[in-house]
């Protein structure tokens, strides 16, 4: 489906693109991840009251908090909300256990308050963050250079760390996007807060350059395993699925890196979009 829209979020996304890079990240980290979220178990032992929340809803809970954070306990306790009544196990919409609900968001709000584990949260977090904006631009790269056609969910434009409904629909900061990227056209340099705008502008501007080479399939490229590599025509795309710097065999010919630079901001993580020079 060459012309099939590509959406990383929508406005009924349960978390956006962002939240799920950074999620996503704890995959590649599981056995880390799984001993950490059983020790948060056994520390917040003390928040729970009821049986509430579950072990599902509970590491659903902890995956929330690294996803999105920072975030308010009204977000989280919104958002746990509607994924446990959605869940149907232990109460539902048509069918709601209020004892239940009110012990979940109970020991939500708790947990802001719970100091030893609010010492162990913070630090991963700020470690897990940066991973998943590596994550998120690189799978943006694809989304903009793979056949169909690239959406920008209204506020994705920079940082976007957003859950459900209501969460999904706050109004978005026109004015701070339009100064971004007044600063952009002005010569100003990307930094890591607009690294993901100055992204968004360097691919629709090839797009807008080369349309014809975004019209037809693409061609794989040799790559290492860590890397997807592909050929449109005459732009040439690679981007680093492990590691930080894609490994593939560069074409011949003088190329131009539309996104020259961007590791910068990123840590050293340099997806590469080529055309000819």
């Amino acid at each position: 489906f060459p012309h099939a829209l590509l959406a990383g979020t929508t406005h009924d996304t349960k978390r956006s693109a962002d939240v799920r890079a950074r999620i996503g990240v704890l995959a590649g980290m599981a056995e880390r991840w799984s001993e950490l979220a059983r020790g948060w178990r056994r520390l917040n032992e003390p928040l729970r009251s009821e049986g509430a929340p579950s072990w599902g809803e509970e590491l659903l809970v902890y995956q929330t908090l690294v996803g999105a954070w920072p975030l308010s306990p009204e977000r989280l306790v919104s958002y746990l909300e509607k994924a446990v009544h959605e869940e149907k196990r232990r109460t539902s919409w048509v069918d709601p256990d209020p004892v239940w609900d009110s012990a979940v968001a109970t020991f939500c709000r708790g947990l802001f308050e719970h100091a030893p584990f609010m010492e162990e949260l913070v630090p991963f977090a700020a470690e897990i963050a940066p991973l998943g904006e590596q994550a998120s631009i690189g799978q943006l790269v694809l989304r903009f250079t793979s056949p169909g056609v690239p959406d920008i969910y209204g506020g994705d434009e920079l940082w976007y760390l957003a859950l459900v409904d209501p969460d999904n629909r706050r109004p978005v900061d026109w004015d701070r996007r339009r100064d971004v990227v007044a600063h952009l056209l002005a010569g100003g340099e990307h930094d890591r807060e607009t690294v993901k705008l100055w992204a968004i502008r360097q691919l629709l501007a090839l797009r807008g350059r080369r349309p014809d080479a975004f019209a037809d399939g693409y061609e794989p490229l040799p790559a290492s395993p860590g890397t997807c590599a592909f050929r449109r025509g005459e732009v040439v795309v690679a981007v680093p699925v492990r590691g930080l710097v894609p490994e593939f065999d560069r074409p011949q010919g003088r190329w131009a890196d539309v996104l020259e630079g961007i590791g910068s901001s990123l840590g050293g993580y340099s997806p590469c979009v080529l055309e000819p020079a």
